[in-house]
C-alpha cells in the first residue's frame, strides 16, 4: 500500500510540474509577442504612447494580442488602431 501511495504522489507531482511548464511556456510566448508588437509599432509609427504601451504589456490573451497585431499592420497611423 505504501508503494502505491508513493507512486500516486509521484504521478501527482509530475502532473503539477508539467502544468507549471505549460504555464511558463504560455507566459513566455505572451511576453515575446508583446515585445514584438511594441517593436513593430515603434518601427512603424516611431512613437508608442505610454498608455498604449502599458495596455499592451498587460494583455493576457494571445487571441487579443494577435488581433492587435493585425490591426497595427493594417493601420496607416497609430490613431487608426482600435484598442478595445
Amino acid at each position: 500500500m505504501t508503494e502505491e501511495v508513493a507512486e500516486m504522489g509521484k504521478i501527482g507531482a509530475q502532473a503539477l510540474i508539467e502544468e507549471g511548464i505549460g504555464l511558463g511556456i504560455e507566459q513566455g510566448a505572451l511576453q515575446a509577442s508583446r515585445e514584438a508588437l511594441l517593436k513593430f509599432m515603434q518601427a512603424r509609427f516611431s512613437h508608442v504612447p505610454s498608455a498604449i504601451e502599458q495596455k499592451i504589456l498587460t494583455i493576457q490573451d494571445m487571441d487579443k494580442l494577435s488581433a492587435f497585431i493585425e490591426r497595427v499592420a493594417r493601420a496607416n497611423n497609430i490613431n487608426e488602431v482600435n484598442w478595445e
